[in-house]
């Protein structure tokens, strides 16, 4: 009904506007009739007629209307206002100029004014295009998820087309899962899970589904993740569409896919702010519990050595309280991994760089060696020459500690275990190896991963957590350097790392 009543309206109005011209003309007749009657010049009387005209070419939509009423109204001068009157005739040459002038000034001004009130619908359409895109730029800016981005696109793009409208989305899912579907009929939007036609899994293949369709247009949304959704229009809508209709949609669409990068980017660097808070939480629960276990395992080693000190070794009680201590050492070891793991990681352990002798670092590690190595033997071999090597002694005595722990797990009694220093260039180069059971193939490229442990049996289960390598790859970084591993030929694995011996 209301649009009944519109366009009926319109109809009045495009009447009314027909009719101006022959009532300007009338008007300017009986004015001209007036001023004749009162002596005034043909010449005002035929300003009364050009204004006749800017008024018919003012309120008519018609181009060709107007000029039609240009030379009416200057027939009408020439008919009732030249001699002889009441004719159109003409006894004066002066009066062939007059006219001409006539018709030529209302033809400039019916032009000018066309031209001006083409202008003036075309600023004010442009004006309501960029009044609409900002709305719903601002309503994407508000929107919480993608599936409120989709309904605002949907709901929009029907506004423009003023047709039925289907969009399929992924629904923000993994690719080819979870699809959802936005209908929207006269402004209402209905959601529903996407049906797909028979034979169709994903939005690539409903692409190539209405690739050659005559019935169905579509228009994709690819954004930073790919294809994200489809948009299906009934053909022969969109033959009607003209340009501005296609440059708005054009503009929301690419504006959508802003949107749609703009959630995918906000999700990504929300998922990272909570894996780095749950990572904060881990390490300071690590270092927490790591700290607080240091010192009653300090107190069972120094006990079980005091036991030990106490017991004729021949005393099962001996052995017992060897394995007591061999334990503790290990997982005082393994705190000591854990606190200068997550230390490192939070860039809260800052270096503590000195010189430091090769032969003095050899020797604590030898000394800590000597308490686990259960009848292993280590062979070592350092340049005869004092090296100098900025380092932080503490931890790199740990990488030299994990590196023949490494070696100690893998290799038995009798197996050569061997730990070398050379000086190549301007780096120190430390070597561990053994001719244990080596290193899988597939293990080398992970194993200073972060908790990463090799298939391969170990008889010690309690060596396996995956952080003495990842600990001895940090630091080594930590101070510049580089750390490899390889299988030897013949059997075994050897681990090297170099340390620059300048800083």
């Amino acid at each position: 009904m209301a649009k009944i009543k519109k366009d009926t309206i319109g109809k009045l109005i495009q009447e009314e506007n027909l009719l101006v011209g022959p009532v300007s003309i009338v008007l300017a007749t009986v004015v001209g009739y007036i001023f004749e009657y009162t002596g005034i010049p043909e010449t005002n009387i035929a300003i009364v007629f050009l204004l006749a005209v800017v008024a018919s070419t003012i309120f008519t939509q018609n181009y060709v209307i107007s000029i039609f009423y240009s030379i009416a109204a200057t027939l009408a001068f020439n008919y009732f206002f030249t001699v002889p009157y009441m004719a159109f005739e003409i006894d004066n040459i002066s009066y062939i100029i007059t006219f001409v002038i006539m018709v030529a000034v209302s033809l400039i001004i019916s032009m000018l004014t066309q031209r001006i009130k083409n202008n003036t619908r075309e600023a004010n359409r442009r004006a309501e295009e960029n009044r609409a895109l900002y709305v719903f730029s601002n309503q994407l800016s508000a929107a919480t998820d993608l599936e409120d981005i989709m309904h605002i696109s949907a709901c929009n793009i029907n506004r423009v087309v003023d047709s039925d409208i289907t969009m399929i989305y992924t629904g923000g899912t993994a690719p080819n899962t979870g699809y959802k579907a936005i209908k929207v009929s006269a402004g209402k939007a209905e959601h529903s899970r996407a049906v797909f036609p028979a034979g169709v899994n994903n939005l690539q293949e409903l692409m190539d589904y209405y690739k050659d369709s005559n019935s169905v247009s579509r228009w994709h949304i690819t954004g930073s993740e790919g294809l994200q959704a489809v948009v299906l229009l009934p053909d022969i809508r969109v033959a009607w569409m003209d340009d501005n209709q296609r440059r708005v949609i054009s503009v929301m669409l690419d504006s959508t896919v802003m949107a749609i990068d703009r959630w995918h980017a906000t999700e990504k660097q929300n998922h990272l702010l909570q894996e780095n808070e749950r990572e904060r939480y881990r390490s300071s629960l690590l270092r927490a519990i790591s700290h607080d276990l240091r010192t009653p395992l300090s107190g069972i080693m120094g006990t079980s050595e005091m036991i030990m000190g106490m017991t004729e070794k021949s005393d099962h009680r001996y052995e017992l309280a060897q394995e007591i201590r061999e334990d503790a050492d290990w997982l005082h070891s393994l705190m000591e991994n854990i606190l200068n793991l997550t230390r490192l990681e939070d860039n809260s352990h800052a270096l503590k760089k000195q010189p430091e002798a090769i032969e003095e670092i050899i020797a604590v590690t030898l000394d800590r060696f000597e308490k686990r190595s259960r009848g292993h033997e280590l062979t070592v071999n350092i340049p005869d020459e004092l090296m100098l090597v900025p380092m932080d002694a503490k931890l790199i005595v740990q990488v030299l500690m994990n590196l023949l722990d490494n070696s100690l797990k893998h290799t038995t009694q009798g197996q050569e275990i061997s730990l070398s220093v050379e000086k190549q260039g301007d780096c120190a180069c430390f070597t561990v190896a053994d001719r244990g059971t080596g290193i899988l193939p597939e293990d080398l490229p992970y194993i200073f991963q972060m908790y990463y442990t090799s298939s391969k049996e170990s008889a010690d289960s309690k060596k396996g957590m995956g952080l003495g390598l990842a600990i001895c790859s940090a630091v080594v970084k930590a101070h510049g350097g580089k750390i490899t591993a390889e299988n030897r030929p013949g059997g075994g694995a050897k681990f090297t790392f170099t340390l620059p011996m300048e800083d």
